[in-house]
């Protein structure tokens, strides 16, 4: 039996670095993307326990050079909300507000999280 793909958007495995807030928090978790879409995302983090289904986060994705076509990483950061908690494999899963193609760039170099471009 074949269950039908409901998603809205193609999900692409795409591991980017990436890192998540509550909303109006000052402390970031990290994480990986362990798949992603326009409209939401599935994120490995070791922090799963510090959210809860429908908390409001931020989440900046940290595109790399050779996907991105810039000369290092960049920071494309969003609203999101929490849809569902995986703790077998430490994962959340999250719904964007925006499309991704409508995040907005990082500016701030502390938005790199010491991803620099190898030479």
């Amino acid at each position: 039996m074949t269950i039908p793909n409901r998603r809205r958007e193609p999900r692409l495995t795409l591991r980017f670095p990436v890192r998540i807030s509550r909303d109006g928090w000052d402390l970031w978790f990290g994480g990986t993307s362990v798949n992603m879409s326009q409209t939401g995302a599935f994120i490995r983090t070791e922090d799963w326990s510090s959210f809860q289904v429908n908390d409001e986060a931020i989440v900046t994705c940290f595109l790399p050079p050779d996907f991105s076509g810039q000369d290092e990483f960049i920071g494309l950061q969003g609203k999101a909300t929490i849809r569902r908690l995986d703790p077998v494999n430490k994962c959340l899963a999250m719904e964007f507000v925006k499309n991704f193609k409508q995040f907005e760039r990082c500016v701030d170099d502390s938005t790199r999280m010491g991803f620099e471009r190898k030479a």
